[in-house]
């Protein structure tokens, strides 16, 4: 695959050819992924698409899958993501397997790129109050 420069009036350009009404939300992703170059970047930056169904959502978070930079994946995809997958506290794993569960380490310098969140808006307050407390504190580094 050709890994040259694209302007971003050409992705715009392509975008606003197929998918006009998508323009805002492609924008906003490529401004989340252009944090990961900044210089002393030490916070991550969280953007959540809301919108009803079949409003796009998923076909902008999928035209990021399987970007990289300079031949290093930039997108990590979790299916499966729970605030509590970001560290895993398991008595019974060992080191490693702790290493290979915990979402932390295979996002850093990374967009995590999840296609559904509502399992987490679900549940009793306190339950709501945890989640948000873990995802509040990863993003606050």
């Amino acid at each position: 695959m050709n890994q040259s420069a694209v302007s971003v009036d050409t992705v715009r350009g392509v975008i606003s050819g197929y998918f006009p009404h998508l323009w805002p939300a492609v924008e906003a992703g490529l401004s989340t992924c252009a944090t990961l170059l900044l210089a002393d970047n030490v916070n991550p930056v969280a953007l959540i698409y809301v919108g009803a169904p079949s409003a796009g959502k998923t076909t902008v978070a999928n035209m990021f899958e399987g970007t990289t930079l300079n031949g290093a994946e930039l997108v990590y995809r979790s299916d499966k993501f729970t605030p509590a997958s970001f560290v895993t506290h398991s008595a019974k794993a060992t080191e490693v397997q702790l290493a290979k569960a915990d979402l932390l380490p295979k996002i850093r310098f990374k967009i995590l790129l999840t296609p559904e969140l509502s399992t987490i808006f679900r549940g009793k307050p306190d339950e709501l109050a945890e989640r948000f407390s873990v995802i509040t504190r990863v993003l606050d580094g």
